[in-house]
């Protein structure tokens, strides 16, 4: 939806249910085997059960819940290995997108700023719109399972879009081992 006096794209309620309910997945809020009722998600969030329903829709889309109409909703277990594999493949794919794309200023960008601007960059950077809003989903989904920081201004600068990159980001991303826990 468009915010025609801002020109910025605003987000439809179901889109703010499903992130709300996506980050307390992730953060631990709703544990697995929650039940996500229509009735009282419309009551706490104060819209209707449509809404409701196009928002459990797409967070089993995303692989979170398993929602059955006219029985509910559950949610399911996120295994953080699966998270941090896929974060580190499209952060991979975004880096070498950006080295081909990125102009001079944005490279300067890179180099004096930290991760968190190398990381707005990239998304800049790879010049499309959908791939840059899956890495921030990706981005925030993973951040709950990082040991620590991830070096996307080293990964930009060194030209982390070759064909080690993928390894390179996962080692970072996963910390080399192989994440394999249940959240």
């Amino acid at each position: 939806m468009l915010d025609m006096a801002s020109g910025v794209a605003s987000k439809t309620k179901a889109e703010n249910v499903r992130v709300t309910l996506a980050d307390e997945i992730v953060a631990g809020k709703l544990v697995p085997g929650s039940k996500l009722a229509e009735e009282q998600l419309a009551e706490r969030f104060g819209i209707s059960r449509t809404p409701i329903r196009e928002a459990l829709k797409q967070l089993q889309a995303m692989g979170l819940v398993d929602y059955q109409p006219h029985r509910g909703a559950k949610v399911i277990g996120i295994q953080a290995a699966h998270v941090l594999e896929t974060y580190a493949v499209v952060l991979a794919a975004c880096a070498e997108l950006a080295e081909a794309r990125m102009d001079s200023g944005m490279r300067a960008e890179v180099e004096g700023g930290d991760d968190a601007t190398a990381l707005d960059v990239l998304s800049r950077a790879v010049r499309n719109p959908v791939l840059a809003e899956l890495l921030a989903g990706l981005d925030a989904r993973a951040r709950p399972f990082l040991s620590g920081p991830v070096p996307v201004r080293e990964a930009i600068l060194k030209g982390a879009g070759g064909p080690n990159a993928i390894t390179v980001l996962r080692e970072s991303v996963t910390g080399g081992g192989d994440a394999t826990s249940t959240f």
